[in-house]
């Protein structure tokens, strides 16, 4: 967490994924290593009764995957080629309101 001013927090966050192996029987490679970026930027005033925070997730929008399951030869369902696709470049915006502050 780096603050910025007495107010303001920038909250980076790295997610590393590491190489995932395929299940027993697979026959497809195993899924590479990724990195995915994150960044908060947050308002927090405690003499106030509101603050605010904006989200970045997936900051450099990369193409992220989790591994399907399924083999047909072992557990009788077919794998998704492409595997499952996680989320893409995303913006959360939060504002916060504490009556009788």
């Amino acid at each position: 967490i780096w603050n910025v001013s007495h107010f303001w927090y920038v909250i980076p966050e790295m997610h590393y994924l590491s190489t995932r192996p395929r299940d027993l029987g697979e026959t497809r490679e195993a899924l590479k290593a990724s990195t995915r970026l994150d960044l908060t930027i947050k308002y927090q005033n405690h003499y106030k009764d509101w603050d605010l925070s904006i989200r970045m997730r997936n900051l450099l929008d990369e193409d992220l995957r989790e591994p399907s399951i399924g083999n047909d030869s072992i557990t009788g369902g077919a794998a998704l080629a492409d595997d499952i696709p996680m989320e893409g470049f995303r913006v959360i915006a939060e504002f916060r309101y504490f009556p009788g502050k």
